[in-house]
């Protein structure tokens, strides 16, 4: 929240939950009400860092561990399909998804049982199933857990997340002009480089974040998220 408050946000458009305000009833209740002021040309950034978890019964179904979550009752968690859902309603032109949690890749692909991002990338491509203007940008695949490392103290998506909004992606490797002012394609060709190489550099294994558009229109990379 801090940083999109350095860098030209209001507050007044910033909902920051943690701890015991992120309930599950509560990530509810800001999602259908609070969002409601997004207008059609808006930008909406939805982050969220934490722990995902598929139901044992129902792999389908994945959720949000939230603050009141108690995994044994997997729907005492926030549904990733029902965050989507919210979203969706909300109409708006531009939604930005980063996901640094376990599982997250089902913010994609709705849950369906035993699809992997990457391979389900062309088919959402094809098929259209993600509204025209929506970027994710998730740090693990559908079965694959989210990086940790004790030298971030977050994960390494939210790590290199933080760095690229500090100023590091501005005009990294000629993506766009160096002007303090960071857009998708330069966040995107900096994440696409800083998290492979800093988790080969501390994990000894490069890991790479899984990044889909719903759009074949390039100029979606244009878009700004803040000036610096």
């Amino acid at each position: 929240a801090n940083i999109l408050k350095q860098n030209g946000w209001s507050n007044n458009n910033i909902r920051l939950m943690v701890n015991d305000e992120a309930s599950s009833r509560n990530i509810g209740i800001a999602l259908e009400s609070w969002l409601t002021k997004a207008g059609r040309n808006d930008i909406i950034l939805l982050f969220w860092a934490g722990h995902g978890y598929p139901d044992p019964e129902d792999p389908e179904k994945v959720y949000f561990a939230c603050y009141d979550t108690d995994i044994n009752i997997p729907s005492t968690g926030l549904r990733m399909d029902r965050v989507r859902d919210f979203l969706e309603e909300r109409q708006v032109r531009n939604v930005i998804v980063l996901a640094d949690t376990c599982h997250a890749g089902k913010l994609i692909t709705r849950g369906e049982r035993g699809v992997a991002v990457r391979p389900y990338i062309e088919k959402v491509k094809k098929e259209q199933n993600i509204p025209k203007g929506w970027v994710f940008m998730v740090g693990a695949d559908t079965d694959r857990k989210a990086i940790e490392g004790k030298s971030w103290k977050n994960g390494a998506f939210t790590h290199c997340l933080l760095k690229a909004f500090g100023g590091a992606a501005d005009g990294y490797e000629s993506s766009g002009p160096k002007d303090n002012n960071i857009t998708l394609g330069e966040l995107r060709a900096y994440m696409t480089s800083a998290m492979p190489e800093e988790t080969l550099h501390v994990l000894g294994v490069a890991k790479h974040p899984v990044i889909v558009t719903s759009t074949g229109d390039p100029l979606i990379w244009e878009l700004p998220l803040f000036e610096k």
